[in-house]
């Protein structure tokens, strides 16, 4: 029920996505293939928008279900999404580098009372899935598998610092909006080399010892060891079962 309850919401403007449409039942599918797969995640918000955008580049149930699990073995977003998560941790992280590398943008948020996770959470909940162009957001979803975390937090980073002088005006109200549609903007698009070479400019000179986690800390609690890998079978009858199922 709480699958359906999120479908309709999830692509509301296409018709592949309508009630009873095509996309929606393999969409409806697909989840409830990999909850009841990996009953320790199960369902949880953020993956309908994943998987939709997947549908996009994967047409076919298997590849998709591939994909999500190994968003869960590489990144171990279990994190993230599910039960007992651990989303804070990863927003202290990111309100560290924002203090470090912006802050007079964290010093404003201070001032008018708002907390950056205002959209840093949505972003990382759906991965940029539902705030973001399919073209780009499989290239940053390719960096993301290469580089994993120290990407996706400075690459974050990287867009609230190249919007500083707009995001230093703004007031409450335009967060949320902001939040949605910066990364289809004109300008996130036309200046997206610049946002990711500055990612990795960023990359290249942190160090993961600031904020009192090491980096072998790091590398513990946001990367996964060979004894917590699922296989998952790629024989694609049996995967195609699980779906089917």
């Amino acid at each position: 029920e709480e699958i359906k309850k999120d479908l309709c919401r999830t692509i509301p403007n296409d018709i592949y996505f309508k009630k009873d449409a095509s996309h929606y039942k393999m969409l409806f599918a697909l989840l409830n293939a990999y909850s009841n797969f990996n009953p320790k995640i199960g369902y949880a918000q953020g993956l309908n928008f994943i998987t939709a955008k997947l549908f996009q580049k994967f047409p076919n149930e298997i590849d998709s279900f591939i994909f999500i699990d190994a968003i869960f073995t590489k990144l171990k977003f279990e994190s993230v999404l599910g039960v007992n998560n651990s989303i804070q941790k990863h927003m202290k992280i990111i309100n560290n580098l924002l203090e470090e590398y912006i802050p007079s943008m964290y010093n404003y948020f201070i001032s008018i009372g708002i907390n950056h996770e205002l959209f840093t959470a949505n972003w990382l909940i759906t991965l940029f899935s539902n705030c973001c162009d399919s073209d780009l957001l499989f290239i940053i979803w390719d960096f993301i598998f290469v580089y994993e975390w120290k990407f996706l937090y400075l690459f974050m980073i990287s867009i609230l610092k190249f919007n500083r002088n707009i995001i230093l005006k703004m007031q409450n109200c335009d967060f949320p909006l902001f939040a949605k549609n910066i990364m289809r903007s004109k300008s996130f698009r036309e200046n997206f080399t610049k946002i990711i070479s500055n990612t990795f400019d960023l990359m290249s000179k942190k160090e993961w010892n600031t904020y009192g986690f090491s980096e072998e800390k790091y590398l513990e609690e946001t990367s996964i060891s060979q004894e917590d890998v699922v296989d998952i079978d790629t024989d694609d009858e049996i995967v195609y079962n699980s779906i089917e199922q």
